[in-house]
């Protein structure tokens, strides 16, 4: 539970073959290419995911808010 303390903004940065890049949420399940782990997202709906860190317990809360 979190200790309602001052959230600080932030971001979950995921590895990829080019580098790191921000998190996404994307709509529906993961549909995974037919000889590779790879996932497709195209025509699927994608909001960036925006963190919060709680500055006190370090409890995180994530967003997908319409851009």
């Amino acid at each position: 539970m979190e200790c309602g303390g001052p959230m600080e903004r932030g971001f979950i940065a995921d590895h990829s073959y080019g580098g790191i890049v921000q998190s996404l949420w994307v709509a529906g399940v993961p549909d995974r290419g037919r000889f590779s782990k790879s996932i497709k997202v195209k025509r699927k709906r994608q909001f960036v995911v925006e963190t919060f860190r709680c500055a006190y317990c370090g409890a995180l809360r994530s967003y997908a808010p319409d851009a």
